[in-house]
This record gives structure tokens, C-alpha cells and sequence, in this order.
């Protein structure tokens, strides 16, 4: 058995492992223990970063969130440039994920699911981060001149949890377009005739 290595990165490691395992296998199957053996830390370089179970879980929410915006974020600008087609490239970014080797559904879900009940931090983390992608939504609607952007997001946020709810029980891509052709119908009505 190796020494458990020690440095800058523990902290880095650490975040890397729950972030792989907590997605894979969730929040509450993971135990401590084995994210030490995994990420190569003592159990006191674990507990002097994350000084609890529930501040590990908070941390890969986090990560999480930030990754979600950002990858919404780049991957609309890639796509699209106007904002009809930034919304639609919404529903496209979902579909790629839905294809990948790994993906789990939603880590929000998810772990709201898991812990929800008996975690009121982790509850708000998963509504804070819905909140947030529903005002992302609505800065979309209000580009594209909505006449009522707090409507369209709310419908367009209907479609991003169902695309992703449908795809995480289904398995694979499919949902993400069938959400995008629903949006495109949305936004016929939602949006002023160019």
C-alpha cells in the first residue's frame, strides 16, 4: 500500500474523485473511506479540506453549477448567433451530453433526490442551481424580445428538466432534439416575427 501523497493538490484530487464517484454512483452510496483510498489523501488532509460529508457534497454541487453555466454558456456562442438559435442550441448542447459514455442524468436531481429529504443545504443547492439555469433561460427569452421572458423560461425550463429527466431513464441521444423541435413550436409563438 502506497503512502498517501501530500501537497497542494489534495484539495484538487479530492474534488476530482467525488466529482467522478458521486456522479457514477451517487451522494450517499460513496463513504468517505473510499474517497481517501480513491483520491490518495489521508483521512486529515480530507477532513482539513471538507470537514464533513455534507461540505464534500456541497463542493461537488459547486463544481457542478459552475461547469453547467459555463458549458451552456460556450456551447450557445459555438452554435448559434442569433437568439432564437441560442435557445434552440439549448436543447442541442443537451442531446450531445445525453450521448456521452458517462452521463447519469442531472448531479442536482440526483442528489436532491438522494439527500434532499434529510439535507436542507443540499436542497437549496439543487434549487438554487434550477433557479439559476431558469434565469439563464429568461436572459435568452429577453434577447430575443419575448413579450413575456418570465413565460418562455418557464416553459423552456420545462423542456431542459424533462429532456434531461426522459434521457437520464431512456438512455442515450434523442431526447435533447425532440426538446429542441417542442421549442422551436414555443418560440413560434413566443417570439416576434423577425
Amino acid at each position: 500500500m502506497s503512502e498517501p501523497r501530500k501537497g497542494r493538490g489534495a484539495r484538487e484530487r479530492i474534488l476530482k474523485t467525488v466529482e467522478r464517484l458521486f456522479y457514477r454512483e451517487g451522494v450517499r452510496a460513496v463513504g468517505v473511506d473510499r474517497v481517501v483510498a480513491e483520491s490518495d489523501v489521508a483521512k486529515t488532509t480530507l477532513y482539513a479540506h471538507f470537514p464533513s460529508k455534507e461540505d464534500l457534497i456541497a463542493a461537488y454541487l459547486e463544481h457542478q453549477h459552475v461547469e453547467a453555466l459555463r458549458r451552456l454558456g460556450e456551447g450557445i456562442r459555438q452554435l448559434a448567433r442569433d437568439p432564437r438559435g441560442r435557445i434552440l442550441a439549448v436543447f442541442e448542447l443537451l442531446d450531445v451530453w445525453f450521448g456521452t459514455e458517462h452521463f447519469r442524468g442531472c448531479a442536482f436531481t440526483n442528489a436532491g433526490l438522494e439527500m434532499g429529504g434529510e439535507s436542507a443545504e443540499t436542497r437549496e443547492r439543487v434549487r438554487s442551481h434550477k433557479l439559476e439555469v431558469a434565469r439563464f433561460l429568461r436572459a435568452l427569452a429577453e434577447e430575443g424580445m419575448a413579450p413575456d421572458p418570465d413565460a418562455l423560461a418557464e416553459e423552456l425550463m420545462i423542456l431542459y428538466e424533462g429532456a434531461i429527466t426522459t434521457a437520464s431513464l431512456r438512455g442515450g441521444p434523442g431526447p435533447g432534439l425532440l426538446a429542441r423541435r417542442m421549442a422551436a413550436r414555443v418560440l413560434d409563438d413566443a417570439l416576434p416575427r423577425a
